[in-house]
């Protein structure tokens, strides 16, 4: 009985020895680069060789990792006694992933004997940290002598987390931040995105040009300083001033002059002005004129002549300015008039 027990554990030694035995190698493993930042690739290349004396069939490596492996497995089907491969994998690292020591495992399985084995191998490397707070979007016109709701949005685009971020909008003179403009955020994750606001007035002598902010973000361990380039716009606010007579008194069957000066009181360029003296059909002459365009604060004036008939005793209607801003929206202002016609 002692001696069929021997033989039996001697059998299953056996057995175990040879299932260890590695048939096929995975050596001479390299990486393209020990450290990577995040957003970057390398590669990882290396050989497998049957030590067997028969063929190795079904044989497909896997490569596995926290990194991103494109095309994690290949597939080689026989090899060999003997028989060798190069073989190679290309990772990356997400543009998230925390930095840190990450390691690639590579396994060969194959079928040898009615068994299915597997080898075992691998590497590790370090990725670094990639710290990166960048401006996706914000705000790139505000309003002038009135109030924009400004806002801009901040993304960490690095692999660590940043904390207590305090952050700055330098404005040039002019400009009024009603609701503040320095702000603080206590973390912001890896991929994650925070939007600030604040209510800025422009103020009326701020001309329609190209402007430049000033962003200043600092945490413990980034800082940022970066221009921001916006525009102000304004929009024309055409007013009638005065209108005059000449002659101040008007006569039937004269010739009479209806002048009004007008003045852009808005905060850009009036475009396109035309003036009319909408008045009844009788009244014969020059009643409509094109004034171009009128920068803001400035003044001009629009002139009328028309023919007093006979049969009328008083000229009734308005003067009508039509104007439009640098957009093409069209707006209108209006002043009536009454004048009676002496006999």
């Amino acid at each position: 009985m002692k001696k069929i027990l021997s033989l039996i554990i001697l059998m299953l030694a056996v057995n175990l020895a040879f299932s260890a035995t590695v048939k096929l190698s995975i050596t001479n493993i390299e990486l393209s680069s020990q450290e990577l930042y995040p957003g970057a690739s390398g590669t990882i290349n290396f050989n497998i060789q049957n030590l067997e004396t028969t063929d190795l069939t079904n044989v497909r490596v896997t490569a596995s990792s926290q990194l991103s492996v494109d095309q994690p497995l290949i597939y080689i089907g026989t090899m060999k006694p003997g028989e060798s491969k190069f073989l190679i994998f290309t990772y990356s690292a997400p543009l998230t992933l925390s930095s840190g020591s990450y390691s690639i495992s590579l396994q060969a399985a194959y079928d040898s004997g009615g068994q299915q084995l597997t080898s075992q191998g691998g590497s590790t490397l370090n990725v670094l940290s990639s710290n990166e707070l960048i401006i996706n979007n914000y705000t790139t016109s505000l309003m002038i002598d009135d109030y924009t709701n400004f806002s801009i949005t901040v993304s960490n685009h690095g692999n660590d987390i940043f904390n207590n971020i305090f952050i700055s909008l330098v404005m040039p003179d002019g400009f009024i931040p009603e609701s503040g403009s320095e702000f603080y955020l206590s973390s912001l994750n890896p991929g994650e995105s925070e939007t600030l606001y604040s209510n800025i007035f422009v103020q009326k002598e701020i001309e329609p040009k190209s402007q430049q902010f000033q962003i200043i973000a600092k945490s413990s361990s980034y800082s940022l300083d970066s221009t921001l380039n916006l525009m102000t716009i304004g929009e024309p606010e055409i007013s009638i001033n005065s209108i005059n007579l000449d002659p101040k008194l008007i006569y039937a069957g004269t010739e009479q002059t209806i002048s009004c000066q007008i003045e852009n009181l808005g905060s850009s360029k009036a475009y396109a002005i035309k003036a009319e003296l909408i008045i009844d059909d009788a009244f014969k002459g020059i009643k409509s004129e094109n004034l171009g365009t009128l920068d803001r604060e400035d003044i001009t004036s629009a002139i009328f002549e028309i023919l007093i008939p006979a049969a009328q005793s008083e000229i009734t209607g308005q003067i009508k300015i039509t104007y439009y801003d640098e957009k093409g929206k069209e707006s209108s202002v209006t002043q009536a008039i009454t004048y009676d016609i002496e006999r």
